[in-house]
């Protein structure tokens, strides 16, 4: 049997991470039959019983009034529920929990102590090894955290079987130095049965160019550097190209963007969709040339986008900033562009995009297999289940 704890981020507004949690539990559950997911998804925390692919029930644990009582009691009402449930069972049967970490408090150290006495193997998932940065600029609540982890990590990472890391391993301090051995590196994967490639036209370059940002917006994706990049660009009377940007999603920062593309008059360049899935999504990638990635992860200290692996599973070639593991440098389907604050060179983008139409007349297919050989999630978590059983 195996246990998918997902944290409190509510899955609603997060659709890239539900479909990377889904995707991880579709290949755990080939190896082992039965389990359950644990998630936060529109208010309420939701535990799926799945078996063989399928999920055989879906229950209610808790509706919370607030996103904070949510944060708050997310791991007690988990644990509680856990209490009642057949995992806590001694029958000599595969026990594998798989833990998508965000923050540390007493009762997910519960958790851990409950599934450790019935000799359950557990996996830590850390998504970003940038965490602790993350957490210092989130004042208050980030200092909650930042004391959380500091008063119960030793307890909490040596209950731990296997960490997993994605992209890079986080800074070691003196809460992680004992662990070292422990901590595996692995990209950000993807389920390629659930992202559709893409159809290029294999006409000669055109003189309208599409791009396409599709994200829980935040700050760190940089969007506003392909608006401040597009401004440039047409103040520029000799081009005789159009580029537009279509950004995908809500966020934080949506708002903010929203100002700076009506400050800078690009209403006619720049389009908002809102949040978009499944057809809708699909097509509207289809009419799109170019992909941006996450633009401006300096200004978290890094990260390993799981966007970066669906605009390369689906065929789109995409720009991105800064270093990405999971491609190598000179990657010939993506732009790679400077890590700073700087206005993203349109020209630069159009050059790249009618370099890729010459040379790589078969960039879709050939993006295809890169992904699949490089982020399938299946490949991926054969090797950690393996690992720990």
């Amino acid at each position: 049997m195996f246990l998918y704890i997902s944290s409190f981020e509510e899955l609603d507004k997060a659709p890239g991470i539900e479909k990377k949690i889904r995707g991880q539990v579709k290949f755990i559950n080939d190896i082992i039959d039965k389990g359950v997911l644990i998630y936060a998804k529109n208010g309420k925390i939701f535990c799926e019983e799945i078996n063989n692919l399928k999920c055989k029930t879906k229950k209610i644990i808790f509706s919370a009034l607030s996103a904070d009582s949510m944060k708050l009691l997310y791991y007690f009402k988990v644990y509680n529920y856990l209490q009642k449930f057949d995992l806590m069972s001694k029958e000599k049967t595969i026990k594998l929990a798989y833990f998508r970490f965000l923050t540390i408090d007493f009762f997910i150290l519960m958790i851990l102590n409950i599934l450790k006495k019935y000799k359950w193997r557990i996996i830590l998932e850390i998504p970003t090894y940038s965490f602790k940065n993350e957490w210092k600029k989130a004042k208050l609540k980030g200092l909650y955290k930042l004391f959380h982890y500091y008063l119960l990590g030793v307890l909490f990472f040596k209950k731990v079987d296997l960490i997993v890391c994605i992209g890079a391993k986080p800074k070691i301090d003196i809460i992680l130095k004992g662990y070292f051995d422990k901590m595996i590196v692995i990209n950000n994967g993807i389920d390629l049965d659930e992202i559709r490639m893409l159809k290029i036209n294999i006409n000669e370059y055109k003189k309208e160019i599409n791009l396409i940002g599709i994200a829980n917006v935040a700050y760190w994706h940089g969007y506003d550097r392909v608006i401040q990049g597009l401004a440039n660009f047409y103040k520029n009377t000799f081009n005789k190209d159009l580029v537009y940007f279509h950004i995908v999603g809500e966020g934080e920062c949506i708002n903010n963007l929203k100002n700076l593309v009506k400050y800078l008059k690009l209403d006619n360049f720049v389009k908002f969709y809102g949040l978009k899935a499944n057809y809708e999504l699909d097509l509207l990638i289809s009419k799109c040339d170019i992909a941006v990635g996450s633009l401006g992860l300096h200004r978290i200290g890094g990260g390993n986008p799981l966007k970066h692996r669906e605009y390369c599973a689906r065929g789109i070639p995409f720009i991105y900033a800064g270093d990405d593991p999971g491609f190598y440098n000179g990657f010939p389907y993506a732009l790679k562009v400077k890590s700073d604050d700087s206005p993203i060179s349109i020209e630069d983008v159009i050059d790249f995009y009618k370099k890729i139409k010459s040379k790589y007349p078969n960039y879709n297919i050939e993006m295809r297999e890169y992904a699949k050989n490089n982020f399938d999630w299946k490949i991926i978590m054969e090797k950690l289940i393996y690992r720990v059983l």
